[in-house]
């Protein structure tokens, strides 16, 4: 995912002149160039949210986004076709005489100033990091998709801002930088940064453990468990930074709140999540590598971490009603009843390497939770029932040994 790495802004975007001059002339183009042929919204209404603007400045509810959004495209398009047409002849075999073409640029300065009313707006990057993230839950589980146009954009890829309210009464409206941790609003804003910066952390996490193979070497195996504590450090520095309104119980350590919000709720399960991608490396390692004892020692505390994350998952969380998600959390409970079972195996065999790895007591019913769940789901289509049937199957093989 570097391709996706933060990349420079073409466009150094303030924030926009709130003029009413320039603001009643970007309504004027709007309402003669391009409404004429797009009446997507009111002309009333319209002005309503401009007067409204410029009485109060910009602040952060849909009409102000709208007349934001109103502002860019005028800004760009200008008093086209009048001031931006040239003639340009071009020579084609076909005519003997030159072909004369009409053609427009945008100016520069009129681009930056579009810019600066969509930057307000926030629009563009929300629109990007959401995409993103949905793209990076997709792959992960359908491995064989197209490239994806995301990393050819020429958008900068800063993380978007949130609106705080400006004490002082010589600024107009609301002004754009860290929120407030107080109000509902806030804690939105504050999840979707904290679940973007989770989405990068499980991509790097993802492309680390890409070298995980029964053949990989020791010099390979400490590189990547140097990487893999990095990772973790990085995870804790999220927990740390997280506001009150997001902060939950620690995994592991206490159940989750009985009047956990939704938003906490979200924020614990994708902690896990990224927690227990980094300690299943481990498992990976004790149950398929031939580690020697110190290493077999020294991993296996991790590993057991993975196997009690699993049952930690499949016990909190339930699935009780059909979402996008559904399908993605049943091939993850799916994920979560293989590794249980390896680990199972592993010992049953006596597996040098998993030695030092505890298998939870409730292993094998917490595998019967997700066959049940799966068999419950399974008429959904998308494989979750041979999911089902799969696990059966491996559990027969287990109770055989």
């Amino acid at each position: 995912m570097a391709a996706y790495s933060e990349k420079p802004d073409r466009f150094q975007t303030a924030l926009p002149s709130l003029d009413p001059q320039r603001l009643l002339e970007l309504r004027e183009i709007f309402m003669t160039k391009i409404w004429t042929k797009n009446p997507i919204v009111d002309p009333d209404q319209l002005d309503f949210y401009i007067a409204r603007v410029l009485e109060n400045g910009i602040d952060w509810s849909a009409s102000s986004c709208l007349v934001l959004l109103i502002f860019a495209l005028a800004a760009i398009w200008g008093n086209y076709p009048d001031d931006e047409t040239r003639e340009v002849s071009y020579n084609e075999p076909s005519f003997s005489p030159p072909v004369t073409y009409m053609t427009m640029s945008v100016p520069e300065h009129r681009m930056k100033e579009s810019l600066t009313f969509l930057s307000m707006a926030r629009l563009e990057q929300r629109l990007y990091w959401t995409c993103l993230k949905s793209e990076c839950e997709v792959r992960y589980e359908l491995t064989d998709l197209p490239p994806c146009d995301l990393s050819l954009s020429d958008f900068p890829y800063s993380l978007p801002s949130f609106p705080t309210r400006q004490p002082s009464n010589d600024t107009a409206g609301w002004m754009f930088s860290s929120p407030s941790s107080t109000d509902l609003e806030a804690a939105s804003s504050y999840y979707y940064l904290a679940e973007i910066f989770l989405r990068r952390l499980l991509n790097r996490v993802r492309n680390a453990v890409r070298v995980l193979s029964p053949d990989i070497d020791p010099p390979t195996i400490k590189t990547l468990a140097e990487t893999l504590t990095q990772l973790e450090g990085q995870l804790q520095q999220w927990v740390d930074c997280l506001p009150h309104t997001l902060r939950f119980n620690m995994p592991l350590e206490s159940a989750p709140g009985p009047k956990e919000g939704e938003l906490m709720k979200l924020s614990r399960e994708r902690y896990v999540e990224v927690r227990e991608l980094l300690c299943r490396a481990y498992l990976y390692l004790c149950i398929h590598v031939p580690l020697d004892p110190g290493m077999a020692a020294l991993y296996g505390d991790k590993a057991s971490e993975a196997l009690l994350l699993a049952v930690y998952r499949i016990q909190t969380e339930v699935p009780f009603f059909r979402h996008p998600g559904s399908w993605g959390a049943c091939r993850v409970r799916f994920n979560h009843a293989l590794c249980l079972i390896a680990g199972f195996r592993a010992k049953l065999t006596q597996r040098p390497s998993a030695e030092y790895v505890t298998i939870p007591s409730d292993w094998a019913d917490c595998v019967r939770v997700v066959i049940e769940r799966l068999k419950i789901w399974g008429e959904e289509g998308g494989g979750i029932k041979e999911l089902s049937v799969l696990l059966e199957w491996l559990m027969h093989g287990n109770l055989e040994l």
